[in-house]
């Protein structure tokens, strides 16, 4: 009497029913779950990103030369401060870091040498003469420009455009 149809000894078999129609409701739930984060995730950003396309920011860097030689020869270990969105802003902070002379790079604040360069602050100062350990021969605090293109980013940092890229900023703030 084992001879029954064998659908009907499958369907009695085993668990296999039950798997099945709990797939269905799976799959269902995780697809109505995946389809809506690209779309949040991905619309702020474009927003936030297209409008603005380049612009410029201002990093304060601060430079210590350890001698003379060295800051004939530009090499001296530097430091990013900050960086800002206003010109004004940035050329603050760096005449503040210049004037409050401290980190272990001090000058003699009688001797800075101040300069604005198409709109961007530069302070030199040149080292106190009570040689302390520490000391430096000169620190510079100065103010650079440099374009952000937000859609292209990875673009820009890739190649030789990266110079230019400075003197464009630089070249632009004239007529403020």
């Amino acid at each position: 009497s084992s001879h029954y149809c064998p659908h009907c000894i499958d369907a009695k078999d085993g668990p296999t029913p039950t798997p099945h129609t709990h797939n269905i409701g799976d799959s269902y739930i995780q697809q109505s779950i995946e389809i809506p984060p690209p779309l949040s995730t991905r619309a702020p950003t474009r927003m936030t990103n297209s409008p603005s396309g380049p612009h410029i920011i201002y990093i304060v860097t601060d430079t210590c030369y350890p001698t003379a030689q060295s800051l004939e020869a530009n090499i001296g270990s530097t430091h990013i401060i900050s960086v800002h969105s206003t010109k004004s802003a940035a050329n603050s902070r760096a005449k503040k870091i210049i004037y409050d002379n401290d980190s272990g790079c001090t000058v003699d604040i009688d001797k800075i040498i101040e300069e604005v360069k198409q709109g961007m602050y530069i302070g030199i100062g040149i080292g106190a003469k009570d040689e302390k350990e520490g000391c430096c021969f000169a620190r510079k605090c100065e103010v650079e420009g440099k374009i952000v293109d937000e859609d292209s980013d990875s673009e820009e940092t890739s190649g030789e455009s990266g110079d230019s890229e400075l003197i464009d900023a630089t070249g632009e703030g004239e007529g403020e």
